[in-house]
């Protein structure tokens, strides 16, 4: 019998595991007139949609979910090997896939000019913002670290066949991909 929270019990003892959509449920009930004493915050609640506003302000600044960018990859990006920050990476454009990164970790260890990396034939391109809202003070350093510096981070990928570089929102970014979000962008390039 199912109870209020979703558990389901059996007669033979057994759990078994239900799954309810409850924005179908709940509008299905409205369309069939049942009459509902629940509120639309009683609804977010149960729905599990309900945000604080700390984190609706996260999804407005950085999120790049409904972008139109498909993400290829997750991990954590370092400097150096420390300051670890799980982020995302979404595909803008090129010819990159899920599969360009091995890694389950990206360090930025160099630091290169945005002159230099004009000089570079793009393969792809990727923003990178971070997974969640505890990640996003560790992730503004890095944005900071490298608006201080004026330089676009390097990161070597799988055994030195490509390149990243990570570049903070700027004008030099800019001239690559304009989006209002939050988040670094990412220049494949072929070492070769």
């Amino acid at each position: 019998m199912l109870n209020d929270i979703g558990e389901c019990n059996s007669k033979q003892g057994r759990d078994i595991i239900v799954l309810i959509d409850f924005n179908n449920f709940s509008h299905n009930q409205k369309n069939n007139g049942s009459n509902s004493n629940n509120s639309d915050s009683d609804n977010a609640s149960i729905n599990g949609s309900h945000q604080s506003a700390e984190e609706m302000e996260f999804e407005k600044e950085y999120s790049l979910e409904g972008e139109n960018v498909q993400i290829i990859w997750s991990g954590f990006l370092t400097k150096n090997n420390k300051d670890r920050t799980g982020v995302d990476m979404y595909k803008i454009r090129g010819n990159i896939d899920d599969n360009i990164i091995k890694e389950i970790n990206i360090n930025i260890c160099n630091r290169i000019s945005y002159d230099e990396v004009m000089k570079k034939r793009e393969l792809g391109l990727v923003a990178i913002s971070p997974q969640s809202i505890t990640q996003k003070e560790n992730f503004d350093s890095f944005i900071n670290y490298l608006n201080e510096k004026q330089r676009c981070g390097v990161v070597n990928l799988s055994g030195n066949k490509y390149i990243l570089y990570l570049v903070s929102p700027s004008e030099f970014s800019q001239k690559f991909y304009v989006n209002p979000k939050k988040h670094l962008l990412g220049i494949f390039v072929d070492n070769s």
